[in-house]
């Protein structure tokens, strides 16, 4: 699989019934990724081989609501 790099992200203290690795919202700043307790707020990410770039940048071009990361054909 292709390594993805968080390289900023933010813990949200509230959970949301999706499994861990769901996507569970993309807005303008950032990825909120689901955890299976809490979710993080992905706000930086470099994906193998490529420039770093703002979460909301990879998610235009890489994801899209309820997929799960380890899903991802990147």
């Amino acid at each position: 699989g292709t390594v993805v790099k968080i390289l900023r992200s933010k813990y949200i203290p509230h959970s949301k019934n999706r499994p861990p690795g769901t996507i569970c919202g993309i807005d303008d700043y950032g990825i909120e990724v689901c955890t299976g307790k809490e979710t993080i707020y992905l706000t930086e990410i470099q994906p193998e081989g490529k420039r770093v770039m703002n979460a909301t940048d990879f998610a235009n071009g890489y994801l899209k609501k309820d997929e799960k990361f380890s899903e991802l054909k990147i």
